[in-house]
C-alpha cells in the first residue's frame, strides 16, 4: 500500500452541506480526499446531535454516505472507514445522552450506514452501534414513530458473520423476527383504525340518545295534550308511532354499545401486545448489553 498520510477525524463545530460532494465522489479521488470528505460528513452530523439543528442535512448525507457504499462507488477501506466509524459511533454515543431527539430523527439513516459498512468490512467492531440502535429502536416504537422498523430491518439486513449481529442472534433476535412476522409492525395502526371506529359509534350513539330523548319529549307532551288527566286510556296515532321508533332506536343503540364494547375489547388486547413488546425490546437491549460486558 503506498504510503499516504492518514487524516485524524476529529469534530469540528461549523456547518457543512456534503450531501452534494457524496454524489460527487469518484473512486479514481486520492483517499486523502475522501477522507476530508467523510471528516465533513461527520461535522454535519455532529452540528446535528450536538446542537438539534440542520437535522434534516444530516439525514441527507448519510442517506448519500449509505447509498454510494452500497453501490461500491466508494472503496471502503479500513483505514480510512475504521475511524470513520468509532467517531460516529460517539457522535451517536454522546448524542443519546444529549439530544436523543435528534438521535431518533436521523437514527434510520445511522442504520443504514452501519448495514452499508457491514456488508464491505463485516471484520469492524458494530458492538456499540447495535447498542444504540436497539436503544433508538425501542424509543422510536415507544414514541409510535416508522423508523424504528427501517432500523429492524437495517440490522436484518446486516450479515451474519458480524459479531455483533452473532451476539444479538443469540440474545434476542430469533424472538424479534416472530413478533415482527407476527405483524408487530402494524399494531399502531389498528390501534389507531379502532380508536377512530370507537369514536365514529360513540358519536352514533350519542345522536341517537338525543334523537331517543327528543321523541320522549314529544311523547310525553302529546299523552298530556290528549289525555290531560293522565288516566292512560288515550293513545293517539302520533303516540304509537312515536313508541315504535323509541323502541327501534333503542335496539339500534344496544346494538352500537355492544359493538363498542367488542371494539375496545380488541383495543386492549392489541394495546396490551404493544406494551409487552416495548417491554420486549427493552429487555432484548438489556441483555445484548449485559451479554457483551
Amino acid at each position: 500500500m503506498p504510503s499516504i498520510e492518514r487524516p485524524i477525524i476529529q469534530p469540528m463545530h461549523q456547518e457543512h452541506a456534503v450531501s452534494d460532494a457524496l454524489l460527487a465522489y469518484h473512486p479514481t479521488v486520492r483517499p486523502i480526499d475522501l477522507s476530508r470528505t467523510l471528516n465533513e460528513c461527520l461535522c454535519v452530523v455532529e452540528t446535528a446531535l450536538s446542537a438539534g439543528t440542520n437535522i434534516e442535512n444530516a439525514h441527507d448525507t448519510l442517506d448519500a454516505l449509505a447509498a454510494m457504499v452500497r453501490a461500491e462507488e466508494l472503496t471502503v477501506t479500513q483505514w480510512i472507514y475504521e475511524p470513520f466509524l468509532q467517531r460516529l459511533t460517539q457522535l451517536y454515543a454522546d448524542g443519546c445522552e444529549q439530544r436523543v431527539d435528534t438521535c431518533m430523527r436521523t437514527a434510520a439513516a445511522y442504520a443504514g450506514v452501519i448495514e452499508a459498512i457491514s456488508h464491505r468490512q463485516p471484520a469492524f467492531d458494530f458492538t456499540d452501534a447495535f447498542g444504540q440502535l436497539l436503544e433508538l429502536m425501542t424509543r422510536l416504537f415507544s414514541a409510535q414513530k416508522h423508523d424504528w422498523k427501517l432500523i429492524y430491518t437495517y440490522l436484518r439486513s446486516i450479515p451474519d458473520v458480524v459479531s455483533a449481529k452473532q451476539t444479538l442472534k443469540r440474545v434476542c433476535s430469533a424472538d424479534i423476527r416472530e413478533w415482527f412476522d407476527a405483524g408487530v409492525q402494524n399494531l399502531f395502526s389498528l390501534q389507531g383504525d379502532l380508536t377512530a371506529k370507537i369514536g365514529e359509534v360513540a358519536q352514533h350513539v350519542e345522536e341517537i340518545e338525543d334523537e331517543i330523548q327528543a321523541m320522549e319529549r314529544t311523547l310525553s307532551e302529546a299523552r298530556h295534550r290528549m289525555d290531560p288527566q293522565g288516566t292512560g286510556k288515550v293513545v293517539a296515532l302520533e303516540g304509537r308511532f312515536l313508541q315504535r321508533k323509541i323502541a327501534q332506536l333503542t335496539v339500534e343503540k344496544n346494538a352500537l354499545l355492544e359493538e363498542r364494547k367488542t371494539r375496545e375489547g380488541t383495543r386492549a388486547l392489541i394495546e396490551s401486545d404493544i406494551h409487552e413488546f416495548e417491554g420486549f425490546l427493552r429487555e432484548a437491549r438489556r441483555a445484548y448489553y449485559l451479554h457483551i460486558v
